[in-house]
């Protein structure tokens, strides 16, 4: 499946180059599937208030299934909060919101993954 989504709100790209993306984007998905705590969140604001650190992984939700292995298609982008920010609002207004992951800049895993999914945001930690 070829991913053609450009991120074209996204003011400044910054597509994550690592060779480690697919298990980047795991952990993340991870997180989402053994969260101790999923919190919806229904405001535009509420999210603003989640999302406090300063640079964050945006992950274009779009994987490969075959058999029991999950491969990554989409992108990752590293983002400031502001550009995140910015590009979530633009998105939501001319209704062009994807599915995605976001989480804070890290190691090896997420402190915390927020989840975009149909204009809906969970949070997962």
């Amino acid at each position: 499946m070829k991913n053609k989504y450009t991120f074209k709100l996204l003011e400044e790209k910054d597509v994550y180059s690592g060779s480690n993306k697919n298990e980047l984007f795991t952990s993340m998905l991870e997180l989402t599937k053994n969260a101790s705590l999923i919190q919806p969140i229904e405001t535009f604001s509420s999210l603003q208030d989640k999302l406090s650190d300063d640079h964050y992984y945006l992950a274009h939700n779009i994987v490969f299934r075959k058999g029991g292995k999950v491969t990554f298609q989409g992108e990752i982008m590293v983002v400031t909060r502001k550009n995140l920010m910015d590009f979530l609002k633009k998105s939501i207004e001319v209704n062009d919101l994807r599915s995605f992951l976001i989480s804070p800049i890290f190691d090896e895993y997420p402190s915390y993954v927020v989840s975009v999914n149909d204009e809906s945001f969970y949070f997962f930690k």
